[in-house]
Parts: C-alpha cells; sequence; structure tokens
C-alpha cells in the first residue's frame, strides 16, 4: 500500500540477509557459516533471516545437482540445519529430489527445529545460474505463487550472481525493473561471494523499494550479515562504492578468485614462470596480494634466447613482490632434447618443434616443482592468445587455474598501468618491452599475430558484439589481418578445449561463451562476397 507517495509495508519487518563463501559440497563448513550467522542475526532482532542463494551446497554444483549420493548428503544437511533452527525463520535453498524422481531446486523455511515449507523453482533468475523462485508476504504465511505475481508484498530474488565487467548495474536495473513495473513491491535480492570453478561471486546483497530504491546494500566481495528494517527510510547513496573504479573491482575480484581456488582445492602455496613479461608479472603480483607473497614461488627458466634484461626484470618485479625466485637454466635440458632426437631430425630445419618444446620442457619443470612441493601452478596466459591459439600445448598452456585469461593483451596492460598507480612494483621496463616468447633470436609476437590493438579489436567485434567479417572489415581493418584472426580462432578450438580454468571476468569469457566444436572444416577465404552467393 502507498501513502503520501511512499509505500507503508503493513509488515513491520527487521530482516538478515546472510552474504556467506560456501565450498562445493563441504556442508561441514557451510552449515557453520550459516548457523553463525544465523544466530548473530537473531541476537540482532532479525523477524527472519535469508541464507544468500547456494549458500548450503555451494556454486555451481553442474553435475553434481544430478548425482544421488550428493544430493543425500544435501538432505542429512539440511535436517541437520533445521534441528538447529529456532523461532526465527530461516530461509535457506537446495537441491532435493522430488517424488517423481526428479532432481529440482528448493527453497526451504526452517523453524523450530524443523522443516516448515519448502517450494520448488519456477524459472531461471537474474543471474542466470540457476532456475530462481518469487517468494510472496515472507512475514506471515510464506506463499509462493505463479503466473501474475501481483499483488504481493514482497519478492525474495534468489539466483546467485557472478561478477564480470558492468554486472552490478545491470543486476542492479533488472532489480528495480522487477520491484516497480512488474510487482510494485520490494525485493530482497541475496547474493553469494567467493571464488569457485572460474566464476567470482561479489556480494553486493541488496533490498530494493517498490519505488525502485536501494534500502540495503551488502559489501562486494566479503561475507557479512546485513541486518535492514522495512520500516527505516532508504539511506543507501546511489554511488554504491563511493568512487570505486572498474579496475580496482577487477583486482578484487582476481585476487579473491585466486584464494579461493587455491585454498578450496587444498593448496597453499603456488607456483609460477616469472618470464620478466607482462602477462606473468600482472600474474605474480595478483598471487602474492591474494595468498602472501610468502606462498608464492616464481621461477625464472631462462634459455639460449632470452635476454640478460628478461631475467632482471624478473629478479626486480621478484624482489619488489617480497617473493622466492629461482633461476633455472633451460639449457641442458634443451641440450639432451637436441642430442636425444638430433639423429632424426638431421636432414630437417629448425621451425616451430624447437619453439614449442622449449615451452613444454619449461612446463616439466614448472609441474615437477609443483608436483614435489605441493604448490598449485597457475597459468599466465591471457584472452588473446588463447582465443588464437598462440600458446602451446602442454606448454605454456599448462597449470590449473588461468588468472588472466579473460583479459585480452590490452587489457592485461592497462591493468598493470593501474597496478603501478596503486604502487609502483612492475618495473617500467615490462611495460615499454615489445611482447616477446622469446624462443628464437629477436623473436617479437607481431611477427605471428597482428599488433595487439588490432586483434584485440577484431576478436571483440566478432566474438563478443556479432559482426561479421564483412562489417569488421568496413570499419578500416585489412581484410586478410580480419580472415587471419579469424581462422586462428576457429583452429584453435582443440586448444581451448584442454586448457585450464579461467576465472571469469567478462560476458564472454574464453571456456565460458566461446564454445566452437573442436574439429572445425569452416576456413574464412578472401573472395568477393555478393548478394546472389
Amino acid at each position: 500500500m502507498k501513502v503520501g507517495g511512499q509505500t507503508r509495508y503493513r509488515f513491520p519487518m527487521r530482516v538478515g540477509i546472510l552474504q556467506t563463501n560456501p565450498i562445493i559440497g563441504d556442508f561441514d563448513y557451510n552449515l557453520r557459516s550459516i548457523l553463525t550467522g544465523y544466530e548473530q542475526a537473531s541476537k540482532e532482532g532479525a523477524v527472519f533471516v535469508v541464507a544468500a542463494p547456494s549458500s548450503l551446497m555451494g556454486v555451481p554444483i553442474k553435475n553434481l545437482g544430478k548425482n544421488r549420493d550428493f544430493l543425500q548428503l544435501a538432505e542429512v544437511a539440511l535436517k541437520h540445519l533445521a534441528s538447529r533452527v529456532g523461532s526465527i525463520p530461516l530461509l535457506v535453498d537446495t537441491f532435493c529430489l522430488k517424488e517423481n524422481g526428479e532432481v529440482a531446486r528448493q527453497l526451504v523455511v526452517l523453524r523450530n527445529g524443523q522443516i516448515q515449507q519448502s517450494y520448488f523453482a519456477l524459472q531461471k533468475g537474474i543471474g542466470g545460474l540457476l532456475p530462481d523462485f518469487r517468494l510472496i508476504d515472507p512475514g506471515s504465511t510464506f506463499l509462493l505463487k505463479e503466473g501474475d505475481i501481483t499483488p504481493i508484498d514482497l519478492i525474495l530474488e534468489m539466483s546467485p550472481t557472478p561478477w564480470f565487467k558492468g554486472v552490478e548495474k545491470e543486476r542492479l536495473n533488472s532489480l528495480r525493473k522487477l520491484a516497480g513495473e512488474k510487482a510494485c513491491c520490494p525485493v530482497i535480492a541475496p547474493n553469494v561471494v567467493g571464488g569457485a570453478d572460474g566464476y567470482v561471486f561479489f556480494g553486493e546483497s541488496v533490498v530494493i523499494t517498490a519505488e525502485g530504491k536501494i534500502k540495503a546494500i551488502g559489501k562486494a566481495f566479503e561475507e557479512q550479515i546485513i541486518m535492514f528494517d522495512f520500516a527505516a527510510v532508504p539511506s543507501v547513496p546511489e554511488n554504491l562504492e563511493g568512487g570505486v573504479c572498474e579496475s580496482e573491482r577487477l583486482y578484487r575480484a582476481l585476487t579473491m578468485g585466486i584464494r579461493d581456488f587455491v585454498h578450496k582445492t587444498g593448496f597453499k602455496k603456488v607456483v609460477l614462470g616469472l618470464s620478466g613479461g607482462i602477462d606473468s608479472a600482472v600474474v605474480a603480483v595478483l598471487a602474492a596480494d591474494a595468498l602472501g607473497p610468502e606462498n608464492v614461488l616464481c621461477v625464472s627458466i631462462p634459455s639460449r634466447y632470452t635476454t640478460r634484461a628478461s631475467v632482471e626484470d624478473a629478479k626486480t618485479l621478484a624482489s619488489n613482490l617480497g617473493v622466492r625466485l629461482e633461476i633455472i637454466p633451460l639449457e641442458p635440458l634443451y641440450s639432451a632434447w637436441e642430442q636425444t632426437l638430433g639423429p632424426l631430425f638431421v636432414n630437417c630445419k629448425p621451425d616451430i618443434t624447437e619453439e614449442n618444446v622449449q615451452a613444454r620442457l619449461r612446463a616439466v619443470i614448472l609441474m615437477s616443482l609443483s608436483n614435489k612441493f605441493g604448490y598449485l601452478l597457475l597459468n599466465t596466459g591471457n584472452k588473446s592468445e588463447i582465443a588464437t591459439g598462440y600458446c602451446t600445448l602442454y606448454g605454456d598452456s599448462c597449470g590449473a587455474l588461468s588468472v588472466i585469461g579473460d583479459l585480452y593483451k590490452t587489457e592485461v596492460y592497462t591493468f598493470a598501468q593501474w597496478i603501478n598507480s596503486q604502487r609502483l612494483v612492475i618495473p617500467e621496463s615490462i611495460l615499454t618491452k615489445a611482447p616477446s616468447a622469446e624462443l628464437r633470436p629477436g623473436q617479437t609476437d607481431q611477427e605471428t599475430l597482428p599488433p595487439y590493438e588490432s586483434l584485440d579489436s577484431i576478436l571483440r567485434l566478432w566474438l563478443e558484439e556479432g559482426f561479421t567479417i564483412d562489417e569488421i572489415v568496413q570499419l578500416g581493418y585489412q581484410r586478410e589481418m580480419v580472415l587471419d584472426v579469424t581462422n586462428r580462432v576457429i583452429r584453435a578450438a582443440f586448444k581451448r578445449k584442454q586448457g585450464p580454468p579461467v576465472i571469469r571476468v567478462s560476458w564472454h569469457g574464453v571456456g565460458f561463451r566461446l564454445r566452437s566444436p573442436s574439429l572445425p572444416k569452416i576456413k574464412y577465404m578472401i573472395r568477393e562476397w555478393t548478394s546472389s552467393d
């Protein structure tokens, strides 16, 4: 009901939202997190408490949601959670087996030691990962209504939403539209935080009034108990982050992605190759900040083609970060390879074989350190390289996690400059040198690829914005260059399918949206197309 232009709610409610960081399948840990938050919110006067979506099971569970053993564990965990809940209702979602054998997402209301009510999901939510519920009037009857959702008192939008550039504004706009235009009632939209399986969930659980105003909002990338009162006047400023730039949010997403992936997979320390180039420099900074410099091992593996400047840059960066650096020459392994296969290659000229084996021998060294000391290997490839296949299978493509695999090369440079604007840690020479894999004398990336400014623009237009080849050419790019780039993307599909999971920070993350078949017969040719073709 509205009085004098303001919504007057017929239920004076103080509500608690538990913005937690769950671990997929770790029901003991997740139960403790939920119960700790529930008890605190109850002490602070909550009338009911909402656990963020997927707080009990973790997200994304993917095929585990169809595993009967996993679902049985979830059922046991839910019953145990119910036994610990008092008179203050707790709302939590989970997956279950319905009587007909189908797997469904359900929202349950726990109260007085038992499961009081449950509802099944109706549709995909705003976050897009899971089917969602719309809960009506949780202050009294907890009724759920399908179809036309008006008139109602409150919507609970239980959709876990991962972070990518621009998602905050899009999510708020969707929630405002839901609250004001469709339902004319407030919306509570909890969200989890934490990294899992390439996704990074950013929190910012939010409450939107029927007028589209923000009544309460949680912190980004942090666990929190959010308490709010429906009777209170909204006082949250529209400039939520107080001027926090996108680079800082990207930094927080990537460091959380590293930290959670490492810890949730049971590791404590990481190892990575530090070449003296921009990509490994940025990954080293992120790893040191996410885990602490004492938990990062950097390894420089110079070959006969590595410049002294690259080794010195690696030393300077490691010193600036306070991380351990080991320098292991590649020459003994490479010479042994030459001697072993030399008799078979007598009449063969040096080619990509000699270049790729250097990357693969470096991977042998890094994986040996990973296995021997129990360190998780971080991959340092960028999105431009991964998309076009400018990487070596079982070489520089190896690793357990691709940290910057969703950043184009030009974005890596921009991000590195932002890092240095916060504290000068990456040597200027790394930012200004021509990018090179240093696999042959005087090699640069641009001997094989177009300039990264052009390459990245073409990739964005073709992969993300849906431009045709002809449309890209009409923007001023050479047809030969556009065809070369698009054909590289097609041919490299089999490489991308064998790469490590990538921390997603964009709509079109490699390994997420970029899902082309592994054996394509497509080859775009140089020709003049006509309307009759």
